[in-house]
């Protein structure tokens, strides 16, 4: 299948404010007709096979696929809520061994799993969210050294919910954030060049990406709309031009298209 392509930029008005940075310059689309490869993307129908990983000096890859999957150190299933739609991983008790943090879409709740450095994991510990927790991401956002969890209510309510860290891998209650319509994915983002961290929220029914300000407590001012292509769903920050501040990505579920977001600041 030959790759059809089009690239469309759009300019759009954006809100400013003399915090500074504060928002972003533009978005643009980049979408494809067809897929690279054929119905199985690059690659074709099957994909390629993995890629063997030497074990030791004894045991080198001889850079044949793999006949198997990776093997698991333990049980296979590790039991978290109803419905898991997202996961985190990050130390979030100061151990020194990635945990784990779960969005339990069916349940309401956040199922964190405390890693027991073999990659096994303690039973769950549930925290209520909101009744469809959808995208959750783990990040210092109180400023004390220890990372917390946002989490975005998905389809039920145009909220975020950030459940702050006290120190030892448990949890306070949530507090929400109010987000656009369908909050689907949440991505921690520095927004305004103050050093803090803040949220980018994509509303999926409003086709707008949520900016949310941090007040350095792991609070948020409110929220901040700008304009996306439609049905925004997946988002991740990262500095895409090469200026030093991180942009915005986000995957237009229904027109094949990413949107590109570029930090703007005031002189």
């Amino acid at each position: 299948m030959k790759l059809a392509s089009a690239i469309a930029v759009l300019f759009l008005g954006l809100l400013a404010s003399a915090l500074g940075c504060d928002g972003f310059e533009s978005e643009r689309a980049i979408g494809w007709a067809g897929g690279i490869g054929g119905m199985g993307g690059i690659g074709g129908m099957g994909g390629s096979a993995g890629t063997c990983v030497p074990v030791d000096d004894k045991n080198p890859c001889t850079g044949l696929p793999c006949a198997g999957m990776v093997g698991l150190p333990g049980a296979p299933l590790t039991p978290v809520g109803t419905n898991p739609r997202s996961v985190a991983a990050l130390d979030l008790n100061g151990d020194g061994k990635p945990d784990l943090a779960v969005a339990n879409k069916g349940s309401g709740t956040v199922s964190v799993l405390l890693n027991n450095g073999n990659g096994t994991f303690a039973a769950k510990v549930d925290y209520l969210a909101n009744l469809g927790p959808f995208s959750i991401t783990a990040a210092d956002l109180s400023g004390d050294g220890k990372p917390d969890l946002a989490v975005t209510d998905g389809s039920n309510s145009p909220t975020v919910s950030v459940l702050l860290n006290n120190g030892d891998g448990t949890f306070a209650a949530k507090v929400d954030f109010t987000t656009g319509m369908s909050p689907y994915s949440v991505a921690v983002v520095e927004l305004n060049g103050d050093g803090k961290p803040d949220l980018a929220v994509t509303n999926y029914l409003g086709s707008t990406v949520s900016g949310l300000l941090n007040a350095g407590n792991g609070t948020f001012a409110g929220k901040v709309d700008y304009s996306t292509g439609p049905f925004p769903s997946a988002v991740v920050a990262a500095d895409l031009n090469g200026d030093g501040k991180l942009a915005l990505a986000l995957t237009n579920y229904l027109n094949a298209a990413v949107s590109v977001l570029l930090t703007t600041c005031l002189p």
